[in-house]
Formats: structure tokens, C-alpha cells, sequence
């Protein structure tokens, strides 16, 4: 039966090391969601008007572009979406498909299976400035799924 481990990231950084753990203990990229608000996705990653990612600057600095590996590979395909909220969000993996479906986030999330309270930990966060990763998986692999994301810094949506 399958089912998901979610949790929330600050930054790219622990997020990256988050998806570069997963890839390495053979989790598909095909089975890891990742999502976060438009502001998120500014802040983290940076884009040029047509969408792909450009040179920012900070403090004056001017910094490439956030590229290798796997999290940016994932990042590249994430597709813009207006949650029933009203604020924009980049979306990819498993969640993407039931969320085009349902024109809803409540219904989307409800709809791989979580939890009420984990269903509002994911929104809060995605309001909120972090990115969720998630991974769709087998109920075999859960376990190993959640340690792997809590181990890269990420803030658990449901208890273990």
C-alpha cells in the first residue's frame, strides 16, 4: 500500500541534502514532491523573467546560479500553481497531479492520504516561507523515508 513522509526546510540547502539522501538510498525522483511559494522559490533559487534560474545578488555579492543535483534538477520542472488560498506556489512530483485535479491544496493533500494536522503543517509551511519535501513510497520504505528527512534538518508534518 502506498503512502508518504513529509517534512519542512528552511532553506535549499537542507532541502538539497534532504533529496541528495533520499536519491542515494534509492528513492525514484519520480516519487519525491517538492513544493514552495513563489516568494520561496525567489528567495531560494532565483529567476529571470521567463522563469529559469539566474544570477542573484546578495549583500552585493552576485552569486550563480543553485545548480547539481538532484534538487535542482526537480526544481527546474516545478510548475507554478494558485492555491485556493490566493497565493502562488511552485509545485512538483506526486502532489502536482491530484493538486491540478482538485484546484485545491486541502483536497490535494487529503488526497495522498494525510492527516488534517499534517495537511495544515504542510500549508502553514508553505505560507509560511519553507519548502516541503515529501516522498510517495511503499509502506515498507516510510520509515526509512522520514529518518532520512528528519536527518537532513527537516521539521516532521506527522509523527513517526
Amino acid at each position: 500500500m502506498p503512502t508518504h513522509a513529509s517534512a519542512l526546510f528552511a532553506d535549499r540547502h537542507s532541502a538539497h541534502a534532504a533529496v541528495e539522501q533520499l536519491a542515494q538510498a534509492g528513492f525514484a525522483r519520480d516519487e519525491v514532491t517538492v513544493a514552495m511559494s513563489e516568494a520561496t522559490h525567489e528567495r531560494e533559487f532565483g529567476t529571470t523573467a521567463g522563469g529559469s534560474p539566474s544570477a542573484r545578488t546578495i549583500s552585493g555579492i552576485r552569486q550563480a546560479p543553485y545548480s547539481g543535483g538532484v534538487l535542482p534538477a526537480i526544481v527546474s520542472t516545478l510548475k507554478p500553481f494558485e492555491s485556493d488560498e490566493g497565493s502562488a506556489l511552485r509545485v512538483g512530483g506526486p502532489l502536482l497531479e491530484p493538486l491540478l485535479r482538485a484546484r485545491s491544496l486541502a483536497a490535494a493533500l487529503g488526497g495522498l492520504g494525510m492527516q488534517p494536522d499534517e495537511a495544515r503543517a504542510v500549508r502553514n509551511g508553505l505560507h509560511g516561507g519553507q519548502i516541503v519535501v515529501g516522498v510517495h513510497t511503499t509502506e515498507g520504505r516510510v520509515d526509512l523515508a522520514r529518518q532520512l528527512l528528519e536527518l537532513a534538518g527537516g521539521e516532521a508534518t506527522q509523527a513517526a
